[in-house]
């Protein structure tokens, strides 16, 4: 898990900005709503693992 730290805070980044670049985009009609919903599952999968990731290691440093 240690390899991974690494890429928690530009995954926690590139999810949120996946998620407000696919609003914004789909706000001037230049997608469409089935892709611009499938843009925010992506980031939300990004942003969730991001965030559990440094839960779990938090939880692990707690309980030591």
């Amino acid at each position: 898990m240690k390899s991974f730290d690494r890429y928690r805070y530009p995954l926690f980044f590139v999810g949120l900005l996946l998620m407000i670049a696919a609003a914004f985009i789909y706000k001037f009609d230049l997608i469409t709503l089935q892709i611009e919903e499938i843009v925010i599952v992506i980031g939300t999968v990004l942003f969730v693992v991001s965030i559990g990731s440094g839960l779990i290691k938090s939880n692990k440093t707690h309980s030591s």
